[in-house]
């Protein structure tokens, strides 16, 4: 987790909301994944 975020556990809003850290997680691999994919769509991979 502290490759992620950093270490700053105690400020982070969204860990008080229910779905807020997976939301976190999923909305930055989905990000990863359509960056890759229009990379590699453009051969600058």
């Amino acid at each position: 987790m502290g490759t992620i975020y950093g270490m700053n556990l105690d400020h982070m809003p969204e860990l008080g909301w229910t779905i807020g850290y997976p939301l976190a997680l999923v909305l930055m691999v989905a990000t990863s994944v359509v960056l890759f994919r229009v990379f590699k769509r453009q051969r600058w991979l």
